[in-house]
This record gives C-alpha cells, structure tokens and sequence, in this order.
C-alpha cells in the first residue's frame, strides 16, 4: 500500500515533466515562424495533441501569435501600399492603368491568401485578436479595391481621350519613318538628311492598349473590356507579327549604315540611292492596314539590303586587310644588325641580301 503513493507520485511527476518538455518543444517550433502559413501549418499538429491544460493553455497562446502574426502583414501590406500608390514600382514593360491594378492585385493576393489559411483552420478559438485580424483585412481589402476600380475608371478616360471612333485610323500611319534629331542624338545616330536610320512607326498609344487590355484580362473578366479597344484588339497579334517582319527590314538597312563611317558613305550613295528607292514604299505609300505587307515588300526589300550589306562587308574587309597589310609593312625592317658584332669582308653585305630575299618572300 505504501508503494502505491510513492509510484502514483512518481507518475504525476513524470506528466509533469512531460507537459514541460512538450511546452518547450512547441515553443521552440515557433521561434522561426515567420509566415502565417508556417503558423497554421504547426498549430494544426500540436492542436490535434494538445490534451492537457496546460498545453492547451500555450497552443492558444500561439494561435493568438498567428493571428498577431496576420495582422502584422496587413499592416506592412497597408504601408506598402500607402508609400507606393502614387508611383507604383512597375516593371519597364507594365503599362500605367492595369500595372498598377495588378499591383494593388498582388498585394491583396498575399493577404489573402493568409486569410483563407487562418478560415479553414476550423479548430482555431475565437478571440479578440480575430475580430481584429478580421477587420484590418476588411479594410485592407476595401482600400486595394477601391483602388484597382479607379485606376480602371482612370483608364476608360484615358481611352475616350484617344477619340476611340477612330482608333482604326491610326493604322493609317506609314510603316516607317526616318529618326529624328531628337532620336538620332538619343542613341548616337548623328546623321541627317535622306540616308538616316529608319525606325518602326507604329502608333505608341496603340502599344499601349494593346498592352493595357492585355494585363486588365488578367484580372479574369473582373473589369470590363470596352467594345472598341477590344475590337481592335481582335487584330493584335497579326500587327504584332506585321511588326517584327518590318523591323527586319529596319534593322537591315541601319546595319548597312552602321558598318559605314559618315565619309564612306559616299563611296556607296549610288547603292544606297537604289535601295532607299526599294524602301520609300513604306515611308510614303504603305501602312499598317495594307495588304500583303510581308509577302511582297518586306521579303524584297530584306533582298535588296542583304545585297547591299554585302557589297559593304566586301569593302570592309578589303579596307581591313589593307590596314593589316600597312601596319605588317610599317613593322618590318629592310636592314638586319646584330650588337657588338664585326662583321669580315664581305659577311655583312651576304647577311644583307639574305635577310632582304627573307622580307621579299614575307611580302
């Protein structure tokens, strides 16, 4: 009987002991915590053992810290945003309106996300830290959409600013267009008058839709796609293709230019003259909305300025060899002398002639 005592002493001890040792090992599991994911992820495995009081008591102690945890970023969600919404950080190739929607977009994505972990975890309690966590995210949410509706809105004016009933006529621009002053001395392409580099002359407000519709469908039928942009951009990918076949025909001839200094140019105005001729077409006469653009001009004109480029790498590389071949002839020396030697009768004046047969073979 008296060891009875002394055993069920021993065995509230060892609980004891236990529930300590537990209590450690869930608080140093959440010592690296720092995503509410995580948090959620750990609860759901001590919750389902947490059968003691006193376990019990730590694990809603750490489901308040989740929750704390959320509410943290709400918060630095809520002052990213703040500090970013007048000039969201977009990438080079994000357009105004929907980058930023899809800006604020990601923002409440991530919240979100946390949000919807801490709702299926059924077996989190109830406490004054989840009203909390629940209205700052309400909030949060609220500001972000709002958000995302005005710059939506900002961009329907901006589109009824581009007179879109005649959308279409900006197709009417010719393909190219010679650079400008102002491009030439943006890139270093100082030349005038008519051999000037070519540029691509599609309409920069018709990128720019066609890039804004682009991301606004990202937001899957959420805003509406006006009739008229979405019209034009039905053609989208075939002017983009237009695109790049009549960069090639930009990209060859300013290669042409390129390979030729600004005095050279003269040796080959004759040949530049020929093809400017091939490529005035699409400078004067042909546009965006012309037919069988690819087909028939863009495939004689590539034509015509690789033949041309090839005449110039002919020069180049004969201008190159001349040079090589100068600078091995400045090199060469016609008269062999060796220091501190005397030379017999006659030695000096055979070492000569075989060094100068040597150099005449050499060149």
């Amino acid at each position: 009987t008296s060891r009875w005592h002394d055993d069920y002493n021993y065995f509230k001890n060892s609980v004891k002991d236990l529930e300590v040792m537990y209590t450690n090992v869930l608080n140093t599991a959440f010592d690296g915590v720092a995503h509410v994911a995580d948090g959620i992820a750990l609860l759901e495995i001590f919750y389902a053992l947490a059968k003691r009081d006193a376990i019990q008591r730590c694990v809603e102690k750490k489901t308040v810290d989740v929750y704390l945890l959320f509410i943290h970023q709400v918060e630095s969600a809520r002052h990213e945003f703040d500090e970013n919404r007048r000039n969201p950080p977009l990438r080079a190739n994000e357009p105004q309106f929907a980058g930023s929607a899809l800006w604020a977009k990601s923002l409440a994505s991530m919240v979100t996300d946390s949000w919807h972990l801490i709702q299926d975890a059924k077996y989190l309690k109830q406490s004054r830290e989840t009203e909390e966590a629940a209205s700052a995210y309400n909030v949060l949410m609220q500001v972000l959409n709002e958000f995302e509706t005005a710059r939506y809105h900002a961009w329907i004016e901006a589109l009824q600013a581009l007179d879109s009933s005649n959308l279409h006529a900006r197709l009417e621009n010719p393909l190219m267009r010679r650079a400008s002053a102002e491009d030439a001395v943006a890139t270093s392409l100082i030349t005038k008058g008519k051999n000037s580099y070519l540029e691509c002359n599609f309409d920069q407000s018709l990128l720019a839709l066609f890039t804004e519709v682009h991301y606004w469908e990202k937001f899957q039928g959420e805003f509406a796609i006006p009739y008229v942009a979405h019209d034009i951009c039905n053609q989208r990918e075939k002017l983009r293709v237009m695109r790049e076949h009549v960069m090639r025909v930009v990209r060859a001839y300013n290669n042409i230019l390129s390979d030729l200094a600004p005095d050279e140019r003269r040796l080959f105005n004759d040949h530049i003259r020929r093809l400017d001729k091939r490529i005035n077409q699409g400078l004067t006469k042909l546009t965006w909305a012309s037919k069988n653009i690819v087909e028939f001009y863009v495939k004689d004109c590539c034509a015509h300025c690789a033949e041309t480029h090839s005449i110039v790498k002919r020069f180049k590389d004969g201008k190159d060899g001349i040079a090589r071949n100068c600078r091995f002839v400045s090199s060469v020396l016609l008269l062999k002398i060796d220091k501190n030697v005397l030379y017999d009768e006659g030695v000096f004046e055979q070492k000569q002639a075989n060094h100068r047969r040597y150099i005449k073979q050499r060149f």
